[in-house]
């Protein structure tokens, strides 16, 4: 009997063609990421470590070792640190309310909680002293109510040589990002843990401290870091309420002048380094993990059904909010519109001079066509590179979407300073690409 031999299947092998269709898109996004990303980052952190044309840490310690330095990185720590606490105490009862309650109004609520993020906190910035300074609107109130007495000497200053202001223009700026964390952390909560701590006797308020609050830690964490690395490396609102003796706001003073000294680069990776560590920190070492079913709802979330007066009075709490955040571009508008404003709590008349002038002078209203187009620009980018990025990291099954997705969200915490020092430094005189630039400019000429 002749047995006859087995032949062994060949396992299919996609086409190399398929593979480079399959990668390429990624691979295009890893290399504009590297060239206008990774590149000049690299660049900002290599400038502060050269001496001489030789790798050193001369000038890093440099900056370790000012204490004018220092004092700037401890004042910039302690306004991200407040900011972050008072963004939480903002946004945790309305959160709950807009999660845990149903009532008239809420989906428009959810929508108009998120105005402040629209509004450019720096503006609001510019009539902060015009509501707390020591004859701001604050005080001429206390004065009419015989609190104070404005002609006794000089009233408080509200603004306390400018943190109170600053705490309270980005607090009021940045707590919608806090507020969507922990709504969506809610939002995704499995009730059944609240439902069995209340089964076994325990009171809301254990419930909230022992079960609620630890379950929504991962939210917390991920929306506190975003609110203090923004707090760290703002640079227009402490400029404008005078609280500028911070790192970010230094860099931008030392490029601003052209001071492009291995010193300023030093302080630019100090900066880099203390907001990495700190994502870091908070998406590794202290973002606690939770239960895997605490974030898959089996059951229905509770929700409390809130009568005319309880929706009146939650109403109230999101519109005194809301009006305190929009309250300085408020003033900033006043301000624009006023003829005369000296000493009361309104503009004693009105006028369309200055809004004339910033339209019919050229310099401003190409200022302003400026803004819009690059905005624009910026903003079509990141919705194609958004969009492709979310598609090949969710559904491109690819190798490297692990690495794809940290380079997207690292940005998160690379201050903007940062990134513009980089870039400075790429296009400093001598380097590669300023000479192509040049190259361009002559050719273009002849």
């Amino acid at each position: 009997m002749t047995t006859l031999p087995i032949e062994t299947p060949i396992k299919s092998r996609k086409p190399i063609l398929a593979v480079v269709l399959k990668y390429l898109p990624a691979l295009l996004l890893l290399g504009f990421l590297s060239l206008f990303f990774l590149y000049p980052l690299f660049l900002s952190i290599k400038t502060g470590f050269v001496l001489e044309n030789k790798w050193s840490l001369y000038w890093f310690g440099r900056v370790l070792t000012d204490p004018n330095l220092m004092g700037q990185f401890g004042n910039g720590l302690l306004v991200a640190g407040v900011t972050t606490l008072v963004c939480f105490i903002i946004s945790m009862p309305l959160a709950l309310l807009a999660t845990r309650c149903e009532f008239a109004g809420r989906s428009l609520i959810n929508v108009l909680v998120l105005l402040p993020l629209i509004l450019p906190p720096f503006v609001g910035a510019l009539s902060i002293r015009r509501f707390l300074g020591q004859f701001g609107l604050f005080n001429l109130l206390l004065d009419k109510l015989g609190i104070i007495d404005l002609s006794a000497g000089l009233p408080p200053d509200w603004l306390s040589g400018g943190f109170t202001g600053l705490v309270i223009i980005q607090s009021l700026h940045l707590f919608p990002i806090m507020y969507l964390n922990i709504a969506t952390a809610l939002a995704n909560l499995n009730p059944s843990y609240t439902q069995a701590a209340r089964n076994l006797g325990a009171g809301p308020w254990t419930t909230f401290f022992k079960i609620t609050l630890p379950l929504l830690r991962p939210g917390l964490f991920a929306g506190g870091t975003i609110v203090f690395v923004w707090a760290f490396t703002d640079i227009g609102t402490p400029l404008m309420v005078g609280y500028d003796n911070m790192p970010a706001v230094s860099i931008f003073r030392d490029l601003v002048r052209a001071n492009f000294s291995p010193k300023t680069y030093g302080v630019t990776s100090l900066l880099l380094l203390v907001s990495v560590l700190l994502y870091y920190l908070s998406k590794t070492v202290f973002r606690p993990s939770v239960p895997d079913d605490a974030v898959k709802a089996s059951v229905s979330s509770e929700t409390v059904r809130l009568k005319t007066p309880a929706t009146v009075a939650v109403w109230l709490l999101f519109g005194s909010v809301m009006f305190l955040a929009v309250l300085p571009h408020i003033g900033v508008i006043l301000t624009a519109f006023s003829d005369s404003w000296i000493d009361t709590m309104l503009p004693q008349s009105y006028t369309l001079r200055h809004m004339k002038y910033v339209i019919t002078r050229p310099e401003t209203f190409q200022s302003i066509i400026n803004s819009l187009k690059y905005a624009g620009i910026s903003t079509l980018v990141d919705i194609v590179l958004g969009s492709v990025a979310a598609w090949l990291i969710v559904r491109g099954r690819i190798k490297i979407a692990s690495l794809l997705d940290g380079l997207m969200m690292m940005p998160l915490a690379v201050p903007g300073i940062i990134l513009a020092a980089g870039f400075i430094a790429l296009t400093a005189p001598g380097t590669a690409l300023e000479a192509i630039g040049r190259c361009a400019i002559l050719s273009g000429s002849l």
